[in-house]
């Protein structure tokens, strides 16, 4: 006899999932524009892979929050736009977009990829890769 567990045939709301990765987003923004490391790593997981611009790849929260501090630009204003998710509900994918500007009012634009699993009912950031559009002079 074929056992079908409920979640089997149940797709994830991946509209609410999406605004709710958003949030996070804006979290995320919020924490690094004031260079509050410490309350952004509220949102990875332990053993997060950090896959960064012209950085070798790192991983855990410790080494992952180390590399943002060492590129903190105080006065940068980052803001992150999700674009698209997909995934089952557990584990999300997120893809997105970024622009920074920094204290003398240059723009620069990217985009990233961050893995998102659910973990004690929160989603937490498992990996994630960014890279700008253009390379800097």
């Amino acid at each position: 006899e074929n056992v079908t567990m409920a979640s089997d045939n149940v797709k994830p709301d991946l509209v609410s999932i999406k605004a709710e990765i958003q949030a996070l987003e804006t979290f995320w923004d919020s924490a690094t524009n004031a260079g509050d490391f410490k309350t952004l790593m509220t949102i990875y997981s332990d053993d997060v892979i950090e896959l960064s611009n012209y950085k070798t790849r790192t991983q855990g929260k410790v080494n992952a929050q180390k590399a943002m501090e060492l590129s903190f630009e105080p006065g940068k204003i980052g803001h992150s736009k999700t674009t698209e998710v997909f995934g089952d509900g557990d584990i999300i994918t997120e893809i997105g977009e970024f622009s920074n500007t920094d204290i003398k009012g240059k723009i620069s634009t990217g985009k990233y990829m961050c893995v998102w699993e659910k973990q004690n009912g929160k989603y937490l950031i498992t990996a994630e890769i960014m890279n700008l559009d253009v390379k800097p002079n």
